[in-house]
C-alpha cells in the first residue's frame, strides 16, 4: 500500500497536523463482513487494559479471526 498524510486524520486544534506518524491506504478484498460481538473475538486478542487491545496481530491472530468471522456469518 501506499503511505499517506492524510489531512482528514488531524486531531490538533489547527487541523494541520496529526498524530499519526503515517497512514497505510488499503483496498478491501471480498464482500464486507458484518461486525463481530466482542465476546465472540475476546479469546483471541491480547487485552492491555479493559476493553483495550494489542492493535498489532500474529498471524495465528488473523488466522482466528478469519475463522470466527467466516463462522458467524
Amino acid at each position: 500500500g501506499a503511505w499517506l498524510r492524510s489531512p482528514r486524520c488531524a486531531a490538533s486544534s489547527d487541523e494541520k497536523t496529526t498524530p499519526f506518524v503515517a497512514q497505510m491506504r488499503v483496498k478491501g478484498v471480498g464482500e464486507e463482513l458484518p461486525p463481530l460481538p466482542e465476546n465472540v473475538f475476546k479469546h483471541v486478542m491480547r487485552y492491555t487494559a479493559g476493553h483495550k487491545f494489542e492493535l498489532q496481530l500474529s498471524s495465528r491472530q488473523v488466522s482466528q479471526l478469519i475463522l470466527l468471522f467466516l463462522k458467524h456469518t
